[in-house]
């Protein structure tokens, strides 16, 4: 966490006002004397009693926020608070600077901000701390461990000392057994002489006091057991107040234990009135002592504090002290157990009882190191003991050479961008330590200081250039991060370009979905699904000898009795989705029905298998169906075809086993070789195909000549012309090979109404069911058989006529799709993915709602940020696809947000819980 310091100095009475001024800014106001200044004054002695509730805690610091922060200081506050609330890894350091002793003895760690409903100690946002500022010597910032924690836990009358001694063991279990931290006890009979035989003894790192203080005439105490023979030396030393006599030691002699240990980083005073300061007299009180000996941070307690809350305290204060991204900064480990604290003890003071006085300005108090003695054991290096630990396990799980060495490039890459904030913050904390440490060699009187002063600058500058350096590459690391957003995008968009998601019908279904939803209304018109009836034979059932599986002419015969009795019942048009190849004994009988149906206003198409350069069938058709399907013919082999990598793919009959969500059908075929004669201008004649053919015969039913049709390739449209040359029809196209492009659908999208061969047969004598089904319909009529069962998409398949009654029905109704062009597709997948990134690195990726799941019997968090930008994006969807006939491939863009929500979250869980993603591949 990088911590942005906000300064607010208290001075003392002048005029009936106490200034609150922001220093170097000029904003000033004076703390309020209002009613509620009279209420804080009755909540202390409220406090000090011990009767709170939680009620009482929020009007208590309630009035407190009111009272300091006021006008311009409040403007001031927001203004700042503003700068740092959406950013993750920045937060709002408030400093206490409190000159007047009767304001410094107020409960300040209680201010609560009712607007936003926080404490602002416990909220990882907001640190509270007091500050003094003050010259800061320069202390060693380099730690490596373990860091030697002493805890003096002295005797006394009501003093349980292995009770005391379980529980702090308890809250350092973790921390000792990793080997981050290494406990020494002072225990039984502690003195002031041990305890300075102690701190002589080794370089300690924190003081942990656990025992009883009292606040007399202005001086704070802690209590020790008396050396041998003070007590009857008592009555012949002078300068010793009557507690002194008794044992207790008082505050500048507590501090006088540290004045010549350089390594001491944290006193912490777990003990009453450790943190109170005199109502009278300045900077009197055991943290203000101790400040005077250039200790850098002191945690003491402003009210009785109980086993349990001081386990919860302890446990919580070192373990985010000691390890993680944050390891050193001093507030963020204090917010963060005062927050637990508030958690289970919600009606009572005890997340407030503890008190951080700070003199260093950074908040970091040392820099934890990894052991190099285990890095060299376990063969890794890295920027902390916990890195090795993950690089070790990674190793173990993907194996290799080449492998690890990547995995610990990345691990470590990704650690060191968590530590940034940590980083700066160090940076800040050397570069104060460089010119503290020349200004003590000035100031040394003794060579061998001097010397020791200059080892110790010149080890700082080393590091100073290494955090520079770690600083440098975290920059580095933001930016491979970038590109790594920018790779996703490029994988999700070439998944997209080659349709891979298509390969389970994923984007058929969400197309069909999206198009049902928003275009229903734009498409509808006079002619709909429901003017389209499809009959086909079905292979695997017979009506007498049709079909005749062996010789498919002999069907010609049921062909002729099927299409006058569809021309009786009032047909506008019938395709037969088929190719009349061989003469046949019936085909007199057919071209007879064919022409009686043209005389009464039923047109009736054939298909054809190909079609030469010269606009001619590929086969000729019989001799006696030739003069009857002169001009009503269509070629039915032009399949579907896809696009892969910019190249246009067919198989067999046309069909691809590539699927995507566009699907490319051939609307006609360009005459190259027809004969010399006009062409209206810019047009280029063309052979028709079955579909384009049945759309002509449709718009010629009930007399007159069918309209010519033209391919303009300036325009790519196919244009159906009148008589008179005006404008009957527009089909767009997507290419010169006159693809009419449509979203994949299924037999069930079609609802057109479907039936049997064998079942009309059946009821051909049936005048009113014929008239019913089939009056004013285009009929579509093909083989129900395997060989004409084409796949749409990557799950599903449809027979020829269904397809064909897919494109006739898109281009009756103006439904032509286009593909939305590659670039946009890209820049969507790209800002899809961003927002990924984005809504996990800000603060969108707290606010969940949690769902109970009973299979799983555990309650699941479900990212509310997130699937609001995907109701957005269907939205959006919507939209696009009411108003326009773009085809948007959304499981990609979806995709993209997801896996990149999902990549970005194991970067914070790899940060919370490096070992925890691997422990089941290791046991297993």
């Amino acid at each position: 966490m990088e911590y942005v310091n906000f300064d607010l100095w208290i001075q003392s009475e002048q005029g009936g006002c106490y200034k609150v001024t922001r220093p170097l800014s000029g904003t000033e106001e004076c703390l309020c004397q209002d009613e509620r200044w009279q209420r804080i004054q009755a909540g202390a002695k409220r406090l000090e009693e011990g009767e709170t509730d939680g009620q009482f805690l929020k009007d208590f610091g309630s009035d407190l926020y009111e009272c300091l922060l006021r006008g311009s200081i409040r403007d001031a506050f927001n203004e700042a608070f503003g700068d740092v609330r959406d950013e993750d890894d920045k937060a709002l350091r408030i400093r206490l600077i409190i000159e007047p002793p009767e304001i410094a003895e107020l409960p300040w760690e209680l201010l609560y901000d009712s607007k936003r409903d926080r404490f602002l100690a416990t909220w990882d946002k907001t640190s509270l701390t007091r500050y003094l500022k003050a010259p800061e010597a320069g202390r060693r910032l380099t730690v490596r461990p373990p860091i030697k924690v002493l805890v003096a836990i002295p005797e006394g009358s009501d003093l349980e000392v292995d009770v005391e001694e379980g529980i702090v063991r308890e809250a350092f279990k973790e921390l000792t057994g990793k080997g981050i931290v290494h406990l020494e006890f002072l225990k039984g009979r502690v003195t002031l002489t041990t305890v300075h035989n102690k701190l002589s003894d080794d370089n300690y790192h924190v003081f942990h006091f656990i025992g009883h203080g009292c606040f007399d005439n202005d001086e704070g105490y802690l209590r020790f057991n008396p050396d041998e023979g003070d007590g009857a030396q008592a009555d012949e030393e002078d300068g010793r107040d009557e507690l002194e006599k008794l044992g207790w030691l008082r505050a500048d002699s507590f501090a006088d234990l540290f004045a010549i240990h350089r390594s001491m980083k944290l006193v912490v005073l777990n003990s009453c009135q450790g943190a109170k300061v005199s109502a009278t007299k300045p900077l009197a009180g055991l943290a203000p002592r101790l400040f005077g000996r250039d200790i850098p941070v002191v945690v003491a307690m402003q009210y009785p504090f109980y086993d349990d809350s001081a386990v919860i305290f302890s446990s919580q204060f070192y373990r985010k002290l000691c390890q993680g991204p944050e390891r050193g900064l001093v507030d963020a480990a204090v917010t963060t157990a005062r927050n637990l604290i508030r958690i289970k003890h919600r009606d009572d003071v005890d997340f407030a009882t503890p008190v951080l006085f700070m003199h260093t300005p950074t908040g970091l108090i040392f820099d934890l190191k990894e052991d190099p003695a285990a890095a060299e054991a376990s063969g890794t290096s890295g920027v902390s003991a916990i890195q090795t630990d993950v690089n070790s396990v990674g190793s173990a799980v993907i194996g290799g050479g080449v492998l690890r060495s990547l995995w610990r490039k990345v691990s470590d890459s990704l650690e060191l961008l968590e530590e940034a904030p940590r980083l700066k913050a160090l940076r800040r904390a050397r570069g104060a330590n460089v010119p503290a440490l020349r200004r003590e060699m000035r100031e040394a009187k003794d060579a061998a200081v001097f010397h020791e002063r200059k080892l110790e600058l010149e080890e700082e500058q080393d590091e100073l250039m290494m955090v520079e350096e770690s600083l440098r590459r975290a920059a580095k690391v933001w930016t491979w991060l970038t590109w790594a957003a920018l790779a996703v995008s490029l994988f999700i968009f070439a998944s997209s370009f080659f349709g891979v998601f298509n390969l389970l019908g994923v984007d058929d279904w969400l197309q069909l979905k999206a198009s049902a939803a928003s275009r229903s209304a734009r498409q509808a018109g006079p002619f709909g699904l429901d003017n389209i009836r499809i009959i086909l034979a079905d292979q695997n059932s017979k009506a007498g000898d049709f079909p005749d599986n062996t010789d498919r002419k002999n069907d010609r015969r049921y062909h002729a009795q099927l299409i006058n009795a569809l021309t009786d019942a009032g047909a506008k048009v019938v395709v037969l989705d088929l190719f009349p190849a061989g003469d046949s004994p019936w085909d007199s009988e057919f071209a007879e029905a064919v022409k009686r149906a043209v005389g009464k206003g039923t047109r009736a198409v054939v298909g054809v298998e190909g079609v030469k350069d010269t606009g001619e069938p590929d086969e000729p058709l019989p001799e006696k169906l030739q003069e009857v399907f002169r001009d009503s013919w269509g070629n039915y082999k032009v399949g579907i075809s896809y696009e892969l990598a910019g190249v246009e793919l067919t198989s067999g009959n046309g069909l691809s086993g590539i699927h995507t969500v566009i699907r490319y059908v051939e609307l006609a075929k360009r005459i190259d070789a027809a004969p010399a004669q006009t062409y209206p201008r810019g047009a280029v004649p063309i052979a028709p195909s079955l579909m384009l053919q049945a759309v002509r015969q449709f718009d010629a039913a009930g007399g007159g000549q069918p309209p010519s049709a033209f391919f303009y390739p300036e325009e790519k449209r196919v244009r159906l012309l009148g008589p008179d040359g005006h404008v009957l029809r527009e089909i767009p196209v997507a290419d010169e090979e006159l693809s009419f492009m449509l979203t994949a659908a299924g037999p069930e999208d079609i609802g057109a109404i479907r039936y049997t061969y064998q079942q009309i047969l059946e009821r051909l004598g049936d005048a009113a069911f014929m008239r019913q089904v089939f009056q004013g319909k285009l009929v579509l009529v093909g083989y129900g058989v395997d060989e004409d069962r084409h796949y749409v998409s990557g799950v599903r398949q449809m027979y020829g006529a269904e397809i064909h009654a897919n494109v006739i029905s898109n281009i009756f109704k103006q439904v032509h799709a286009q593909k939305l062009p590659g670039r946009y597709n890209f820049l969507i997948i790209l800002l899809m993915t961003l927002l990924g990134f984005l809504l996990q690195t800000r603060r969108g990726h707290r606010l969940r709602y949690g769902v109970r799941v009973e299979a799983l019997r555990r309650v699941v968090k479900i990212p509310v940020a997130l699937f609001v930008v995907v109701l957005l994006y269907f939205l959006a969807i919507y939209a696009l696809y009411s108003q326009t006939f773009y085809v948007v491939d959304m499981s990609y863009h979806v995709v993209a947000l997801f896996l990149a929500y999902w990549l970005a979250g194991l970067l914070r869980k790899y940060r919370k819980n490096p070992l925890k993603e691997f422990d089941l591949v290791e046991a297993a």
